[in-house]
């Protein structure tokens, strides 16, 4: 019996990349049936553009739409309770418009759906649901690769035998959420896996050096990459970063070095204005509505002034957040916005006002501008309780091209709209005497003392249309005054659909009270990988860190970046599933601190010598099924 159990544990130890991969078949397959049809993000909308790149006589553009193929999706979504018994059913008669099945997401990049759209070219004329389940099953293949690649990086990085190099790729196999999207019709499958196959070559390049097949290979995960999904964005830093490692280790010389540091400098540098900034602390939805800093001898308050050309067209404006703790000092008080205004010729623009909760609370009036500066005022009362509140200041709507400028701009509490200007005691307009009462400037920079840097034009456009966000949001975290509690509320959001929502984030894990253990276990992953960090900072490759660093951070934060700004429409916050492009590095963060605990704190007792492998095991086939039993339970009700 003892020779049976030693040939079974030789075989694992000969063909375990094998069984992982096999693991994460059958996980797949799992989850391809245990979500009924629909039940995914956007999972209508992703499919139709697939289907139509299959049946169409050319490649889908906005817009486009098969009036039959809406109408089975909506009965199949009927059919599966797909809309859990709402009485607002769409309407399967429907032709202009066509019937409703949600967001449309033509005009996404392409890559995804044509591979999407490979079965659905031998299935056509199949039933619309099993055509359904064809298309998960290109994403599982998807997940399978990218369970291969995760398994490939973790031997180049840990050696073919070292514990973590298991560790990671099952982590990720039995991380529910994850796997439940990678077997759903989404393009953030393919984000992911070629994600993973990008980072899995970049690494080779980095510890075997750069040649013409690793530089192909990089080149084209680099563009599958950008045709999967703007969530891989960071692979654009990177893919310069490891060409430039490459290089640096083919040549050998120090001087290649300084020379990439220069390039990456002024790489950095030539990616932001330096003819113009934007005022701190204020945001636009576009660049385009940003006011521009400008220096002034005529300047009210201080040296610099807002500058604002016209719109051709109804616009937001530009705005400033104001905290929940600024909120609840004006909850129900009567406030009083102040500012200097003037523009180029004479021309009528709307008052500035603020909006508390998307609601706004003055409708302020419109005021003539003429050449010179004169001050404006307008009061009302802060209703009360304000959660999400701003200052915004529109923009003029004149056919022509009129520059419109404004200088110390104030909100404070109190009734002055019948008083001469305040008199400012610092350039920042930040306080001064109103009417001979002391007043505080519940705003921030009103008088734009202070910049921020904004992005070139053509950079700006690309990012604005690939992410939809400009370029005041990437310094919104020294605002955290303002925008605190939206990164607050995101980073919660984040580590909830990472660990415990499943589904379109509807589901909850059963038991999600104990929410805190994941957070906890998230906190002893970091904690023990820097530990780790710190012991063997000598035999690290800090190379690789780095770059494993750059791509978990900065994949991280272009995912709070994405739901900037919509505070002014309809709150967004993105979920852990944009974030999943950088799911390689936070496996090995949390599995590599959780390793070091265990080993250096649990290993030298020889009664718990393989307490960590079994906790590591027994805990996640234990998550495992408590989630399938969640999802399971939550469609059956």
């Amino acid at each position: 019996m003892s020779n049976f159990f030693f040939k079974i544990k030789d075989w694992i130890i000969k063909y375990w990349s094998i069984i992982i991969v096999g693991i994460a078949l059958l996980q797949g397959l799992l989850f391809i049936f245990l979500s009924p049809p629909w039940q995914h993000y956007d999972e209508p909308g992703h499919f139709e553009y697939a289907w139509l790149v299959a049946n169409l006589d050319h490649w889908p553009n906005k817009g486009d739409y098969n009036t039959e193929m809406r109408r089975e999706v909506a009965a199949s979504m009927i059919e599966n309770d797909f809309y859990n018994g709402s009485p607002n059913l769409p309407n399967l008669l429907a032709t202009e418009p066509p019937t409703d099945i949600g967001i449309s997401q033509l005009g996404d990049v392409p890559l995804y759906y044509f591979l999407a759209s490979l079965p659905l070219r031998i299935f056509k004329y199949t039933d619309i649901t099993f055509q359904l389940y064809t298309v998960r099953f290109v994403s599982l293949i998807l997940f399978l690769l990218t369970t291969w690649g995760a398994i490939g990086i973790c031997q180049e990085i840990f050696g073919k035998y070292h514990p973590l190099t298991w560790m990671v790729p099952l982590f990720m196999v039995f991380l529910p959420p994850f796997a439940s999207l990678m077997t759903a019709v989404n393009n953030d499958v393919a984000a992911i896996a070629f994600s993973t196959f990008f980072l899995w070559v970049s690494i080779r390049i980095i510890q075997r050096g750069l040649d013409i097949w690793h530089m192909i290979w990089l080149i084209i995960m680099l563009v599958a990459c950008v045709l999967s999904k703007s969530t891989t964005l960071m692979v654009m830093p990177l893919f310069l970063l490891v060409i430039g490692i490459g290089i640096y280790r083919v040549l050998r010389k120090r001087i290649a070095l300084y020379f990439m540091g220069l390039i990456s400098i002024l790489a950095i540098a030539l990616m932001f204005s330096w003819n113009k900034s934007a005022p701190s602390f204020f945001y636009a939805r576009q660049d385009r509505m940003l006011p521009t800093r400008m220096k002034s001898k005529i300047a009210p308050v201080g040296n610099y002034i807002f500058a604002v050309e016209t719109q051709n067209t109804e616009a937001d404006g530009y705005y400033q957040m104001l905290s929940p703790t600024k909120l609840k000092q004006l909850s129900g008080e009567i406030v009083t916005i102040g500012v200097w205004m003037w523009a180029d010729q004479p021309v009528d623009l709307r008052f500035p006002d603020i909006i508390i909760n998307n609601k706004e609370v003055f409708n302020s009036d419109y005021v003539h501008l003429e050449a010179e500066p004169h001050f404006y005022t307008f009061t009302g009362q802060v209703p009360e309780n304000g959660k999400v509140g701003w200052l915004m200041v529109y923009p003029s709507t004149s056919k022509e091209k009129v520059g419109v400028y404004s200088d110390g701009l104030i909100l404070t509490k109190g009734d002055y709209s019948a008083s001469s200007p305040p008199i400012f005691q610092d350039s920042q307009a930040s306080s001064g005497v109103w009417n001979g009462n002391r007043v505080t400037n519940i705003l921030s920079n009103g008088s734009g003392e202070k910049f921020w840097p904004i992005l070139r034009t053509p950079l700006s456009n690309f990012i604005n249309s690939y992410l939809h966000f400009s370029s005041p949001y990437f310094w919104s975290f020294l605002d955290l005054s303002g925008t605190g509690w939206y990164y607050q509320a995101d980073i919660s959001w984040l580590s909830q659909t990472f660990w415990v929502k499943f589904g379109w984030a509807q589901i909850t894990l059963r038991g999600s009270r104990f929410f805190w253990v994941f957070s906890v276990l998230a906190i002893a992953g970091l904690t023990g990988t820097i530990l780790a960090g710190w012991k063997y900072k000598k035999q690290l490759s800090w190379v690789l860190v780095i770059i494993l660093t750059i791509d978990l951070l900065g994949t991280f934060w272009i995912t709070l970046l994405r739901g900037m700004g919509s505070w002014i429409t309809s709150l967004l916050l993105p979920a852990a599933r944009y974030a999943y492009p950088a799911i390689i590095p936070v496996a090995i963060t949390l599995c590599g601190g959780w390793y070091y605990v265990t080993h250096n704190y649990l290993h030298r007792f020889r009664t718990f010598r393989n307490i960590g492998s079994f906790f590591f095991f027994a805990g996640l086939f234990l998550y495992d099924i408590l989630s399938i039993y969640s999802i399971y339970q939550f469609y059956r009700r």
